[in-house]
């Protein structure tokens, strides 16, 4: 293809197939091109430097998405392994005071199911999302033994409270969370 051709919207359309699933054939069969010469078809348009560039660049997009994706669930299982409910609610002998919902920061008021007036105080219920987090778990590629055994830098830039919990108590806190028996 000479310097600065652009693609056809065929070829566009080719592009966004085959990210799809990487299959070149299928690809070029859904993109319109002939069912009969569709192997041969798309090998042809992935040797197009063009194209070549264009599906490395967004190849190497989805892969930084994903990396970025599974940072996020990380630090949203650290978030609920080291939740402090003096963060959500101060208390002292009989009373309990809930903070004011405009000092939370979000992650922790995304943590809660309900907040309701009890006879004895304020009622705040957490949102149980192990179901959630096992679904994405399995999304982003963590394998069991991942969550069981959370890689070693996993803990640490979290502050451990009293630092009196071992790796194991650690471990286990954290398989709880992401519901791993």
């Amino acid at each position: 293809m000479p310097k600065g051709e652009r693609l056809s919207p065929q070829q566009e359309l080719f592009i966004e197939e085959y990210l799809t699933d990487f299959n070149a054939t299928q690809a070029a069969i859904r993109s319109g091109y002939s069912e009969r010469s569709a192997r041969v078809t798309g090998t042809t348009l992935l040797a197009i430097p063009a194209i070549r560039a264009i599906v490395e660049e967004r190849r190497a997009e989805a892969i930084l998405k994903v990396r970025k994706d599974r940072a996020k669930f990380l630090n949203h299982l650290k978030s609920r392994l080291y939740l402090d409910m003096g963060e959500l609610a101060e208390w002292n002998g009989g009373s309990v005071k809930l903070k004011d919902s405009k000092t939370l920061n979000v992650r922790h008021r995304r943590m809660i199911k309900t907040i309701a007036s009890g006879e004895h105080g304020p009622k705040l219920t957490l949102k149980e999302d192990n179901k959630a987090m096992d679904i994405l778990a399995k999304h982003f590629g963590f394998t069991k033994e991942e969550l069981l055994h959370p890689p070693s830098d996993f803990f640490d830039d979290v502050d451990e409270g009293d630092g009196q919990l071992t790796d194991e108590e650690l471990a286990l806190r954290y398989s709880k969370i992401v519901g791993v028996k």
